[in-house]
């Protein structure tokens, strides 16, 4: 093989050269702020979110059975008040104990179906 026949870069595709090995790799997975599907959380937003599931698991063990009718505030893991207005318990809860008011989770204890 002489100097002719020895290739100096990859050759093209579709018209473009070809990229080195290492940028023609596939892409490793995205980091997690770049996955849409994957919301990015503080560690507030976390606690949150654990006290949501708490609250879920609490209904299957009729916890909040005494507050039937009513809207629940919690934040971690502790009921912090209850009452049939949202935004009045909602506002009550954060004064009363120095929480944001977008730290909550308040439900509403829903009475069911009489069968």
């Amino acid at each position: 093989m002489d100097e002719r026949d020895t290739p100096t870069a990859p050759p093209a595709t579709n018209g473009h050269p070809a990229a080195a090995a290492e940028e023609s790799a596939p892409p490793g997975p995205p980091a997690p702020h770049d996955d849409p599907d994957k919301l990015p959380l503080t560690p507030e937003g976390w606690e949150v979110l654990a006290d949501m599931r708490w609250v879920d698991d609490e209904f299957h063990r009729s916890t909040w059975d005494p507050y039937v009718g009513n809207y629940i505030a919690v934040v971690r893991k502790r009921l912090l008040g209850y009452g049939p207005d949202y935004l009045a318990l909602r506002e009550q809860v954060a004064r009363e104990h120095n929480v944001s008011p977008d730290r909550l989770v308040i439900r509403y204890v829903d009475p069911g179906i009489d069968t």
